[in-house]
C-alpha cells in the first residue's frame, strides 16, 4: 500500500477494506459459533469477517437476537362497551333516592340537568358494562341503582 492509496480516507478505512469481495457477515461463516466464538482449529475469539483470514461463507442467514424477556409485549385494549345513541336507561340515586331517566344522546345535545348525556360519560361507560338491579358508583360520591335499560336503536 503506498501513499497513493491513503490519500483521501483514513488508513484504517483502507486497510480494512477487502478488493473485490462482497458484503460478509460473521455469522454466515460456516467456522463462526455463538457468543463471538470461532470454530477453527485453536482460535477462541472470533476478530470479526472484515479482518478474517479464515472466513468461509455458508448458507446460513444471519440470526435475529431473540426478545428480551423482560420486555413485554403491549397488551391488547378491550373494546369499549358503550350504548347506543337513543338508548334510555332509569337509576335511583342512592344517597338521594331520587329516580332519574337517563337519555343517551349526541355529544352537542348533552345536558347533565335534564339527565342527558353522551356515549363517552362515566354514568354511561358504567352502565353499559353493568346489568339491570346492580349499584354502580361512578366516583366517590355518585352510587346508582341500576333500575331498567332500554338499548334504543343499536
Amino acid at each position: 500500500m503506498g501513499i497513493g492509496h491513503l490519500q483521501g480516507s483514513p488508513w484504517h478505512v483502507e486497510f480494512a477494506k477487502v478488493e473485490h469481495e462482497g458484503r460478509r457477515h460473521k455469522s454466515r461463516c460456516i467456522y463462526y459459533r455463538h457468543r463471538d466464538l470461532c470454530g477453527y482449529g485453536d482460535a477462541i475469539y472470533c476478530c470479526g469477517s472484515g479482518q478474517c483470514d479464515v472466513y468461509v461463507e455458508g448458507n446460513r442467514p444471519i440470526k435475529k437476537r431473540a426478545p428480551s424477556p423482560w420486555v413485554q409485549p403491549p397488551k391488547k385494549k378491550k373494546p369499549i362497551r358503550t350504548l347506543p345513541l337513543g338508548s334510555k336507561f332509569r337509576a335511583r340515586d342512592v344517597n338521594s333516592g331520587q329516580t332519574l331517566l337517563f337519555e343517551i344522546v349526541a355529544r352537542e345535545d348533552e345536558d347533565f340537568i335534564a339527565c342527558k348525556i353522551t356515549q363517552k360519560s362515566p354514568l354511561a361507560l358504567e352502565v353499559a358494562k353493568s346489568k339491570v338491579g346492580e349499584t354502580i358508583e361512578v366516583n366517590e360520591f355518585a352510587q346508582y341503582h341500576i333500575l331498567s335499560i332500554d338499548r334504543g336503536r343499536g
